[in-house]
C-alpha cells in the first residue's frame, strides 16, 4: 500500500486548524534536489529571533522518510525555517505563516567547502586565486542611488575632508588602508551623534536625508551647519563610513558596504568591508563607541560585543562603489593577527566537511619561509603558497599553520556521515534473458563501500556486487520487484534505500505469453522458438515473424514468390511488434552453395497491413540471363 504522506500532511494540518491550542505548526519533507530521494535526520529549525518573546527556537529532525513536523508554536507571527544536513548547502524560507506544509530540496556540495553560518546554516564557499568567497552571493553594482555624486568637488567638499584626514592620496599599501580606517573612525567617534529625543539631531537627520542618500556635499554641509553628523540606520551609517573612507583614499576595489542576516529571520544588518592584503576583515560603524586596534594588531571590529547573532564573517550581499571591479562576495575573517609570514586561505574557517581527510592551503609573504608546519604535516613553500592534506578526528578540528614566529588557525569540524544513496528510483528496466547491468550509485561517507540487499528481492537472476553496488545478471523471469539496498561506509555508517526494478517481456516473450498457456510455456516441445506444436511446417519464431498464430495449421501467409518487370521478387510479412528479431532477404544462384547474398537486393514497397507490414523485395540479377536465381527469407533473433 502506497500512502502520499505529502497529501496526508495537508489533510492532519487541516484537522488540526480546527483546534487552536495545536493549530500552529509546520510539516512537511526533506529531498535531495538531484535524486528525489528522502533525507532522514535532517535539522529542521523554525524561529522568529532569538530573543522574548518569540525566541524561543523549535527544532526537529525528519523520519526515516524524510518527514518533519514542528508544532506549539506562537501564534500572530511569522516565521523562518532552517533545514540543514551534513554534505549538503542548506535551505532556508522567511516570512512563512503557519499552519503550513513546506518542502525542502537540499543540493549536495559538488564544489568547495560547506561552511557553517549563525543564520543561514551551511554555506557554500569556494577559494580561487587566493580569493574564498560565496558563489551564489549578490553583488549590487547599481549603486547610483547608494552613493550619489561620490566624486563631486568643492571648496566646502575639501576643506571638510582635510579637517578629517590630512592625507587624502590614495593609499598603496595595508598600512595605508589601516591608517585610514582608524582615522575616520576616529572622526566619527566623535562628530557623530544618535540622540533621537533632540530635535536639532532630527531635524539634521532630516536636512541630510532629504534627497535620499547623502552625497559627499550633504555630508559636509550638514557637519558644517549643524557641527555633527546624525548617526541613523545601520545602512546610513555604513553608507556614510563608506563615502568617506573612499574620499579620504581607500581604493573602491578594496571597499564595500556588506549586508547580513540578523537572527534568525528576515532583518538584515550593514556595515563596511576592507580588503587587507590577503583578507577581508569587517568594520561595523553601529559600533563606533569602540576602540580602533592599531595596524600591529588590527582586527575586524568589533571582535566581540557585536551582537551574537550578526554574522559579520558571512554576508550574502555587497554594495559596491560606482566603477569598483569587485565581483564576488567574500568570506570576512574574523581572526586577531595580521601577520604576513602564514595565512590560511583554505578551508575557510568554521567548515563542516563529511571526508575525514581535508585539503588546507595558504600563503606567506616571507621568502625565508620555505616550510610551514599545518599540524603535524611539513607542507613546503612553492611561490609562497603551501598545501597539504590534513586528518581530521570526529568532531571540532583546530589546524594551525606555523611559520618561524608566527601561528595562524582556523576550525574545521569533522562530521562522520553514512553514505547516501543518489540512484533515483525506480531503476532502468530490464528485459527477460537479456544481460542487465545497474550500477548504484552513492556519496558521502567513507571508502570503500559495501553493497547489499536488506529487504525484499531482487528478480530472479539479478544479484548485487558487494564491492561495486552493480546489479548484474540476467532475468529469468518477468516481473515488478520492489527491494532496499543498503549502503556501509569503512565507518560502519550506512543508509539504505527502497528500489523498484521492471523486468519485461522481449517483444517475442510478450507475444509467447499471449499465444500460449503457462504449463505450455515451460515446454519446450510446445513454446520452442524450433518447434511447430500446429504441424503446419512453420516453427514459433517464424510464425511470430510473419506475424501468425503458432496453434492455427495455416500457410497463408508465408512468404510468397513473383516475376515483376523481368525480376524474381519475394514478398513476406513483417510483424509491426517484432522489434526484437532481424529479417534477411537473400539471393543465390545455387541451392548447394554458400553464395547466399543481400547484395543489390531492393526493398520496392512496403505497404502497411494494420498488424503487420507487407514487404516486397527485387532480385538483383534479371530473370532473362539467370540460369537460376533463388530467394529466401532469414529470421534472426
Amino acid at each position: 500500500m502506497h500512502i502520499n504522506i505529502s497529501c496526508l500532511f495537508t489533510l492532519l494540518t487541516w484537522f488540526l486548524s480546527v483546534n487552536t491550542a495545536h493549530s500552529n505548526l509546520f510539516s512537511g519533507h526533506v529531498y535531495d534536489v538531484d535524486t528525489g530521494n528522502a533525507i532522514s535526520n535532517a535539522l529542521v529549525t523554525v524561529g522568529n529571533g532569538y530573543w522574548p518573546p518569540l525566541g524561543t527556537i523549535y527544532q526537529t529532525n525528519t523520519d526515516a522518510v524524510g518527514c518533519y513536523e514542528v508544532s506549539g508554536l506562537p501564534s500572530a507571527t511569522d516565521y523562518t525555517i532552517l533545514t540543514s544536513f551534513p554534505g549538503y548547502e542548506s535551505s532556508r524560507v522567511q516570512m512563512k505563516s503557519s499552519p503550513s506544509v513546506i518542502d525542502f530540496k537540499l543540493s549536495r556540495l559538488k564544489t568547495g567547502f560547506l561552511v557553517r553560518t549563525i543564520n543561514e546554516g551551511l554555506r557554500n564557499y569556494i577559494t580561487q586565486s587566493n580569493i574564498c568567497y560565496r558563489p551564489n552571493g549578490t553583488v549590487n553594482t547599481n549603486t547610483t542611488s547608494l552613493f550619489p555624486q561620490i566624486e563631486e568637488g568643492s571648496a566646502e567638499i575639501s576643506n571638510f575632508l582635510i579637517g578629517i584626514s590630512a592625507n587624502t592620496n590614495l593609499a598603496t599599501s595595508a598600512i595605508d588602508i589601516w591608517e585610514k580606517c582608524s582615522t575616520v573612525w576616529g572622526w566619527l567617534k566623535i562628530n557623530s551623534r544618535y540622540a533621537t529625543s533632540d530635535p536639532l539631531y532630527q531635524e539634521a537627520k532630516d536636512y541630510m536625508m532629504q534627497a535620499g542618500w547623502p552625497s559627499i556635499a550633504r555630508i559636509a554641509s550638514t557637519f558644517n551647519i549643524y557641527g555633527f553628523i546624525p548617526w541613523g540606520t545601520c545602512m546610513s551609517r555604513a553608507q556614510i563610513m563608506a563615502t568617506l573612507l573612499y574620499r579620504v583614499g581607500v581604493p573602491k576595489d578594496l571597499l564595500a558596504v556588506a549586508e547580513t542576516l540578523w537572527e534568525l529571520r528576515y532583518s538584515q544588518h550593514m556595515y563596511v568591508i576592507i580588503r587587507m592584503e590577503d583578507r577581508w576583515v569587517y568594520v561595523d560603524p553601529t559600533h563606533i563607541t569602540k576602540a580602533f586596534p592599531p595596524f600591529s594588531s588590527y582586527t575586524s571590529v568589533p571582535v566581540t560585543g557585536g551582537g551574537q547573532q550578526t554574522d559579520y564573517c558571512h554576508p550574502h550581499k555587497l554594495s559596491i562603489l560606482l566603477g569598483s571591479s569587485l565581483s564576488y562576495v567574500p568570506e570576512i575573517t574574523g581572526r586577531t593577527n595580521n601577520n604576513s609570514d602564514v595565512f590560511i586561505l583554505s578551508p575557510p574557517n568554521g567548515t563542516v566537511t563529511t571526508s575525514p581527510v581535508i585539503p588546507v592551503s595558504g600563503i606567506t609573504h616571507n621568502s625565508q619561509v620555505t616550510t610551514v608546519a599545518v599540524n603535524s604535516v611539513q607542507a613546503p613553500v612553492n611561490s609562497g603558497i603551501f598545501e597539504c592534506l590534513v586528518t581530521l578526528a570526529p568532531g571540532t578540528n583546530i589546524i594551525v599553520a606555523v611559520a618561524p614566529g608566527n601561528t595562524d588557525a582556523i576550525t574545521v569540524t569533522y562530521t562522520p556521515t553514512p553514505p547516501v544513496i543518489c540512484s533515483t528510483n525506480p531503476l532502468p528496466s530490464g528485459v527477460v534473458g537479456t544481460v542487465y547491468n545497474q550500477a548504484l550509485i552513492a556519496s558521502g561517507g567513507e571508502l570503500p563501500y559495501t553493497w547489499s540487499v536488506i529487504s525484499g528481492d531482487l528478480p530472479s537472476g539479478l544479484s548485487v556486487v558487494e564491492t561495486t553496488g552493480v546489479i548484474t545478471g540476467i532475468p529469468s523471469v518477468a516481473t515488478v520487484a520492489d527491494f532496499c539496498v543498503q549502503v556501509v561506509g569503512n565507518n560502519n555508517l550506512f543508509s539504505g534505500q527502497s528500489f523498484n526494478l521492471t523486468i519485461r517481456h522481449s517483444a517475442y516473450g510478450a507475444w509467447r505469453v499471449s499465444r500460449f498457456v503457462p504449463d505450455e510455456l515451460i515446454d519446450s516441445s510446445v513454446s520452442g522458438d524450433g518447434t511447430d506444436p500446429d504441424g503446419d511446417g512453420i516453427t514459433n519464431l517464424m510464425e511470430y515473424a510473419l506475424d501468425l498464430d503458432p496453434k492455427v495449421a495455416s500457410v497463408a501467409g508465408m512468404p510468397t514468390m513473383a516475376s515483376t518487370n523481368g525480376y524474381l521478387t519475394l514478398i513476406y510479412r513483417k510483424n509491426k511488434q517484432a522489434t526484437d528479431i532481424t529479417y534477411l532477404v537473400e539471393a543465390t544462384g545455387a541451392l548447394n552453395s554458400d553464395s547466399w547474398s543481400t547484395n543489390g537486393l531492393t526493398i520496392m514497397s512496403t505497404v502497411d497491413s494494420n498488424t503487420y507490414w507487407l514487404i516486397t523485395v527485387r532480385d538483383a540479377v534479371p530473370v532473362s540471363i539467370a540460369t537460376n536465381r533463388f530467394m529466401r527469407l532469414k529470421v534472426i533473433k
